[in-house]
């Protein structure tokens, strides 16, 4: 009998744990909508425009980050040289004071960029070393934070609440918010 208080502690605590966590999910579709309110993003510079433009979302079946490849086009002195593609990858964020997820903490997975003209020694050939740094610059420095979601106050009820974990199961992106 010296363990049945034990027993009951660790069953009003397993109790708690389930009412004080919320779970949400997400469709892929749903995720890209919220994503691309945010784009086109430029960067532009006495010498440069860079524009990310076209963002398609991918939720990797166990992941705990979310996948953006991106379309990009690069300027020098406003003549279009460069198209290119970009994957980037980022994580989870959420704001209690103002019940918003937003994605962030971007890291560059593939960056892939294609002259336009093409031929050695042609300006537009050299535009990927001119505009290869602004590109990653823009995907870096400028891409701090995208807003993907605001949760409503009466689902959340009273409590700040963090992320305890995100994952994609079965296509979907599931967050579990737990309360602080």
């Amino acid at each position: 009998m010296k363990w049945y208080p034990y027993f009951v502690l660790c069953m009003l605590l397993t109790a708690c744990q389930t009412f004080t966590q919320i779970s949400l999910s997400f469709s892929e579709s749903q995720v890209e909508a919220w994503t691309a309110k945010s784009f086109p993003i430029q960067k532009q510079d006495k010498l440069f425009t860079v524009i990310l433009q076209n963002p398609k979302v991918f939720l990797s079946e166990g992941s705990d980050r979310i996948g953006i490849q991106v379309s990009i086009e690069g300027s020098l002195l406003q003549t279009p040289l460069l198209s290119a593609k970009g994957f980037i990858e980022g994580e989870l964020l959420y704001k209690p004071e103002k019940r918003m997820l937003y994605l962030t903490h971007f890291s560059i997975q593939e960056l892939s960029l294609s002259s336009r003209a093409g031929k050695e020694g042609s300006p537009s050939y050299n535009a990927k070393s001119l505009l290869g740094s602004p590109v990653t610059s823009l995907l870096q420095g400028e891409l701090k934070e995208i807003p993907l979601y605001q949760l409503d106050a009466r689902s959340l009820g009273k409590g700040p609440y963090s992320i305890k974990q995100v994952s994609v199961k079965n296509g979907r992106l599931v967050i579990v918010l737990s309360l602080l």
